[in-house]
């Protein structure tokens, strides 16, 4: 019997090859660059002037992890407290969250707990979590937030952090493949016990969710 975590990362046909999918989630404080680090990972360029997302977007990629064929499913989040509760109802789903501050703006980094916290109480358990420094491009005389401040944040928490550019494109790749891989790490060695399933079962996408490799979601005006 797989556990409720394991029959959450399905697997997909492709080709005759199995594809793992994992479903992750970008969340922190609105402008510290959630949209543009996954513009950046997804398209691979980078816009100076983004739109703040207003409620939810969608994005999906296919990318090899250690010769596993995984088609990621990430969900950016909106981060204005009036969206705070329709975000909290993607948690349930997410086998990843990436949780996300601004090393130039430190509400973002003190920010960081109450994002923790949402994670911890709505996503499931085991859920892999990453902390991500975004804008570390800029000259550091510019940061607000010393490096010291969030080592020891990731130190305490136990997650692994990366430190990254969506303008320049520094460790984004790194990040997101890094995020896959512990999910599957959590959640393999329960698949592999899948003996036998015929190919209906194998079928990753939900039926609610579009195959196009870019949606906005839950849109609000």
């Amino acid at each position: 019997m797989l556990c409720k975590e394991a029959r959450r990362t399905k697997i997909e046909l492709s080709f005759g090859k199995r594809m793992y999918l994992v479903r992750l989630l970008v969340v922190g404080d609105t402008s510290v660059g959630k949209t543009s680090l996954l513009m950046r990972f997804n398209e691979g360029h980078f816009i100076l002037t983004q739109k703040t997302t207003i409620g939810v977007d969608y994005k999906a990629k296919e990318i090899m992890i250690d010769n596993d064929s995984v088609k990621l499913q990430i969900w950016d989040t909106a981060g204005q407290e009036r969206f705070r509760s329709m975000t909290s109802a993607f948690y349930n789903r997410a086998q990843g969250v990436i949780v996300t501050f601004d090393v130039t703006q430190y509400s973002s980094f003190m920010a960081l707990e109450t994002w923790v916290n949402d994670v911890k109480q709505n996503a499931p358990n085991g859920c892999a979590i990453m902390l991500c420094a975004n804008k570390t491009d800029i000259p550091m005389d510019k940061w607000q937030v010393r490096k010291e401040e969030y080592m020891l944040f990731a130190h305490e928490h136990k997650f692994t952090l990366f430190e990254a550019s969506a303008s320049t494109g520094l460790n984004v790749n790194e990040m997101f493949t890094e995020i896959g891989r512990q999910v599957l790490s959590k959640n393999k060695s329960e698949l592999s016990l899948q003996k036998q399933t015929n190919e209906r079962d194998l079928v990753s996408f939900d039926e609610k969710i579009s195959k196009s490799g870019s949606r906005k979601c839950c849109i609000i005006m």
